[in-house]
């Protein structure tokens, strides 16, 4: 009988320490994207933390600086103790940028409300995410008397992987505008139904990102002019792109993008493939006249090269023999006329075009330091 009592006693007991013993494993994690993010020059100004007995709250302030201009960031960050539940709740907002926009009190006031604002439900252990952007209807004057209104609605997202650095990310948005008044200057720029999707598989030594996006419609208005986008799609496949060579890249971009062609040799000197499976407008509008759009395929190949760097630098121009690319385009006829009106170089591929129905196709090749366009060489 006392072996059953100890027994109960000590599930009792493990019972009880199952929340202390969850904080410290939510916590160890969360402490290890904080450092990640300090590597990265994000610093930590501020932890807030509210904890009881079964759940945790903590708010992080994190200042990110690039370029003289400072923003600080807030993270929310809220998770149950209990060990079994994997769970967080993270929102993040700007709370404040740099001192010349913080004068606008309306702005001000906007990133007080939390108007500004990403939700995400993290899972620590398989690291899928989804989440949600706070619905934004804002609008605000500047001192110039520019008045610039904002509109983001219904947009989600979900993916996996690390949150700063994510495997996989899918998100949608139901509609974004926005509206720029500056006088009788008029700007804007509505989209609806956008969509986009991104995978990176960087399991190997090799990264491969294939990258999909489109969207119903986008309409851009400059002053008396007006252009509309109808039925958008992008689809990109990369694949043999040298994981090493391609970090540094981004880690040079992000911080110090001096010397950065060295980094893109370099990077190019591994070997890379990209494949445009499809890149489409279905309608172009101007100014309520209504044009077919066109079709675009295209791959390209740069061959590994261990002397790349030396080729570049004695001479430039041969790292083409490098290269082999092929292209197909499908332009209505209607809408490649109006281009010939802004260039007369596009007025001369005219002679290299093969007509089918409403359409001019160019088959355009690059192999062997040799362009042809529908077969026909041209001279470089």
């Amino acid at each position: 009988m006392k072996k059953i009592y100890l027994a109960v006693l000590l599930s009792l007991i493990l019972l009880l320490l199952l929340p202390i013993i969850g904080n410290s494993f939510a916590q160890n994690i969360l402490n290890k994207k904080i450092e990640n993010l300090q590597s990265q020059g994000i610093t930590l100004k501020k932890t807030i933390t509210d904890s009881s007995y079964l759940s945790t709250k903590k708010e992080y302030h994190l200042l990110y600086t690039k370029s003289g201009e400072e923003m600080v960031i807030g993270v929310g960050v809220e998770y149950s103790n209990i060990l079994f539940n994997k769970e967080i709740s993270i929102e993040i907002y700007p709370i404040s940028f740099s001192e010349e926009i913080m004068k606008n009190r309306e702005f001000s006031q906007f990133l007080k409300d939390k108007s500004f604002l990403s939700h995400i439900d993290y899972n620590l252990v398989t690291q899928d995410f989804s989440g949600y952007i706070k619905d934004i209807k804002q609008q605000y004057s500047l001192q110039n008397s520019t008045t610039i209104s904002i509109l983001l609605l219904n947009t989600r997202f979900d993916g996996k992987g690390d949150l700063t650095d994510p495997e996989i990310l899918n998100s949608t948005i139901k509609q974004l505008s926005i509206d720029i008044s500056e006088g009788s200057k008029k700007r804007k720029l509505h989209i609806k139904d956008l969509f986009s999707s991104l995978i990176v598989d960087n399991k190997d030594i090799k990264l491969q990102l294939t990258s999909k996006n489109s969207f119903d419609s986008l309409e851009f208005t400059m002053d008396e002019k007006k252009f509309q986008f109808l039925d958008f799609n992008y689809s990109l496949n990369v694949t043999e792109i040298d994981k090493d060579s391609f970090m540094e890249f981004q880690d040079r971009l992000a911080t110090d993008a001096t010397d950065i062609e060295q980094i893109i040799i370099k990077l190019l000197s591994k070997g890379i493939d990209i494949s445009i499976d499809d890149f489409s407008i279905k309608n172009i509008v101007i100014n309520n006249q209504s044009f077919d759009g066109f079709k675009l395929s295209s791959k390209f190949l740069f061959a590994k090269d261990s002397d790349l760097a030396n080729k570049f630098k004695n001479n430039p121009i041969k790292i083409r023999s490098n290269i082999q690319t092929e292209m197909e385009l499908h332009i209505s006829k209607k809408i490649f006329n109006e281009l010939v009106k802004t260039s007369s170089m596009i007025g001369l591929m005219k002679l290299y075009a093969k007509e089918r129905g409403d359409n001019y196709i160019f088959k355009v090749m690059f192999k062997d330091d040799k362009l042809k366009v529908n077969s026909k060489v041209l001279s470089l």
